[in-house]
C-alpha cells in the first residue's frame, strides 16, 4: 500500500522544523473501500503520540496531502523529518508562539476528516475517542456545557437536532443497566478479611503472644487481647467500582441537564409555532407595504443595469477587444468564484471534447451576477476584453475548459 500511517511524538526546534520525531511502534490500519476510497480510524487524546503522520510512497511519493474542511478550504500538510532521515505528513495547525510549537488538530476533535492525496486518491480519517477517560470526559463536558454529550453520542450530520435519537435512548439504558448491576454488588460487595488484635472476651479468646503477656501482667481479667477477623470493603474492585458509579453519575446528570435545555426549546418552539399557525388561519388577507416591493425591484433594476454597462478592458486597443456573449450558469463548486457559461454564438453545438465550462470574472462583477443569478437561471453577458482559455480536469475526471480576464 502506498499509504503508511503511525502515530508519531514531536519534539520541535523551531516553526515547521522538527527536532526529534519518534514513531509508533504498531501503524494504525488503513482499509480501502470499495470505491478506491481509503479509511483509517485515529484516536483522540494520545497524549504520549498526539500526531497522525502519513508515509506516501510509488505513485503518492510526490504528492503533498491536504485537509478540505466543510468550507471547501485546503489547508496543507507539513512535512517533518524522523531520526533516520524519513519524511512524514502532519496536518499541523499554526505555530503557537507561548508553547513554541505546532498544535494537533487532530488530538482533541471529534467527527471525519477527507484528506486529498492528489488528484485521484482520498483518504478519510475517523477522529473517535477510544481512549478516552474519565478526566478528558469531564473536561468535554466542562468545556462545551453538556452539549458534546449529544455530539458524542448522535450521529455527525444531526448531533445537535436528534434529541430524542437512538443514541441517546441506547446511552440511558447503558446507564440504568449499570445501576442494576451496581446496586447488586452493593448489596453483596467484595471484602478484604484481615486478621487483627483486639479486646475479647475470655470465653471467646483465640489466644496469640499478646495475650499471655498481658494475662501474666493482670491475671483474672475478663478480657484479654486476641485474634480477631475484620472485614474491609475497601478493596480495589470496590474502589474502581466507585469511581466508575461518579463517572456516570456525573454523565447522567449531563444528559439530564442537556435534555432539559432542549425539551424547553421545543417547547418554546412548539408554542410560537401553534400561536404563528392560529393567527396564519384566522387571517383572510394582509397588507404589504409597497415600498419593500420597490426598494427590491429598484436594486434589481441597479444590479442589472451594472451587468449591462459594465466596461470593457481599458489597457486595450479597440482593435485588441473582442466581444464575448455567454450565458452564465450556477455557481462551480471546484474553484472559488467561478460559474458555469454557454457560449451563445455556438448555435447549441457543443465541443466534446470538454464536459464542462467555467469563467473567472472580476470580483466586482462576479458579486452582480451572483447577486442576479437567481432571478435568471440563463443570464445572458456581453463582455469587451481579451479572454484566455485554458483545459482542466476535475477530481472525477472530467475535462473541462476555464475561461479567464474575459474583462479586466
Amino acid at each position: 500500500m502506498d499509504v503508511l500511517a503511525h502515530y508519531l511524538d514531536i519534539e520541535w526546534e523551531s516553526e515547521n522544523v522538527a527536532r526529534r520525531v519518534t514513531v509508533s511502534t504498531y501503524p494504525i490500519e488503513v482499509e480501502t473501500a470499495p470505491g478506491g476510497t481509503l479509511h483509517a480510524e485515529v484516536s483522540i487524546f494520545r497524549d504520549f503520540a498526539p500526531w497522525v503522520g502519513l508515509r506516501l510512497s510509488g505513485d503518492l511519493a510526490d504528492i503533498a496531502p491536504v485537509t478540505v474542511n466543510a468550507q471547501n478550504d485546503r489547508v496543507p500538510w507539513l512535512k517533518v523529518l524522523d531520526e533516520r532521515g524519513g519524511a512524514w505528513w502532519i496536518p499541523a495547525t499554526e505555530w503557537s508562539k507561548p508553547a513554541r510549537r505546532h498544535l494537533s488538530e487532530m488530538h482533541r476533535s471529534f467527527g471525519t476528516f477527507r484528506v486529498e492525496l492528489g488528484l485521484r486518491a482520498q483518504l478519510m480519517i475517523d477522529a473517535v475517542a477510544l481512549e478516552l477517560n474519565r478526566a478528558h470526559a469531564q473536561e468535554y463536558l466542562d468545556d462545551f456545557g453538556d452539549e458534546l454529550v449529544w455530539l458524542a453520542i448522535g450521529q455527525p450530520t444531526g448531533a445537535a437536532g436528534q434529541a430524542g435519537s437512538d443514541y441517546s435512548r441506547d446511552l440511558v439504558e447503558a446507564l440504568e443497566d449499570f445501576a442494576q448491576a451496581a446496586g447488586r454488588v452493593l448489596a453483596h460487595p467484595a471484602r478484604e478479611v484481615r486478621e487483627v488484635t483486639e479486646l475479647v472476651p475470655s470465653g471467646r479468646l483465640r489466644p496469640s503472644p499478646e495475650t499471655f503477656r498481658a494475662a501474666m501482667r493482670r491475671p483474672g481479667a475478663r478480657a484479654y487481647p486476641g485474634r480477631v477477623a475484620q472485614q474491609s470493603p475497601d478493596v480495589p474492585e470496590n474502589r474502581y467500582l466507585r469511581g466508575m458509579v461518579e463517572h456516570c453519575r456525573r454523565l447522567a446528570e449531563s444528559v439530564a441537564r442537556s435534555s432539559g435545555r432542549h425539551h424547553g426549546h421545543l417547547n418554546a418552539r412548539a408554542a410560537r409555532e401553534k400561536a404563528r399557525g392560529a393567527e396564519l388561519l384566522a387571517m383572510d388577507e394582509i397588507a404589504i407595504d409597497p415600498l419593500i416591493f420597490d426598494n427590491q425591484l429598484s436594486d434589481i433594476r441597479e444590479r442589472l443595469n451594472a451587468i449591462a454597462d459594465w466596461p470593457g478592458d481599458p489597457s486595450l486597443s479597440a482593435g485588441e477587444r473582442r466581444e464575448y456573449r455567454f450565458t452564465v450558469g450556477g455557481e462551480y463548486k471546484g474553484g472559488k468564484g467561478e460559474l458555469f457559461y454557454r457560449n451563445v454564438d455556438d448555435n447549441g453545438r457543443r465541443d466534446e471534447r470538454f464536459s464542462l465550462n467555467v469563467v473567472k470574472l472580476p470580483d466586482a462583477l462576479h458579486n452582480l451576477v451572483a447577486g442576479t443569478i437567481h432571478l435568471d437561471r440563463n443570464l445572458e453577458l456581453s463582455l469587451k476584453g481579451r479572454a484566455s482559455i485554458s483545459a482542466f480536469q476535475t477530481r472525477n475526471g472530467k475535462n473541462g475548459r476555464r475561461a479567464v480576464r474575459a474583462c479586466c
